[in-house]
């Protein structure tokens, strides 16, 4: 059809713009792997990881540039580091959150979990914990629930169609 045939064509040419740019990564990626392998060569030479050069040399240049001392540099060039650590300390924070939930509720779909588990998640409670207290709140609400149930089909005087036993009704009088 004339819309399948759109559709088809702007794939195509969507397809070709991310080629481009995921080549052109590859090439930068290329580029950064050679510069790392020789930030990596001269840390050695000098007893550090390339991590520590690097931050040695961001150090320097952050002293010279902010006219502060190196010992106060080093402290910014940490800084800056712990900073960049913390997303992805967070992201695994996250993913083993995941990977604990799957574990304990492997039935479970995630779209199928209320916004306030996530939001309580989001908040530090974890997702585990946070679907663990929704569980118990609509597992209690359940259980009052059929105990008012209980207690009223208790107390109720039961049907008018019937004396409450559990004979048949007579129909001799509907002349049958």
């Amino acid at each position: 059809s004339r819309d399948e045939l759109i559709r088809l064509a702007q794939k195509g040419r969507d397809y070709d713009r991310i080629r481009g740019r995921a080549e052109s990564l590859a090439g930068r990626l290329g580029g950064a792997e050679r510069a790392n392998e020789a930030l990596g060569l001269l840390a050695r030479k000098r007893g550090m990881t390339a991590e520590q050069y690097a931050d040695s040399l961001r150090a320097e240049s952050l002293a010279a540039e902010r006219g502060v001392s190196r010992a106060e540099a080093v402290t910014l060039v940490r800084r800056e580091r712990a900073a960049a650590q913390r997303p992805r300390d967070e992201e695994l924070a996250v993913e083993r959150q995941a990977a604990a939930f799957a574990a304990e509720y492997p039935d479970v779909d995630p779209a199928a979990i209320p916004g306030e588990v996530w939001t309580a998640a989001g908040s530090g409670a974890g997702l585990l914990g946070a679907y663990r207290r929704y569980e118990l709140q609509s597992l209690r609400s359940r259980v009052r629930e059929l105990e008012t149930s209980a207690g009223n089909a208790a107390r109720s005087t039961g049907s008018r169609a019937s004396d409450g036993g559990a004979g048949e009704i007579e129909t001799d009088w509907l002349g049958g």
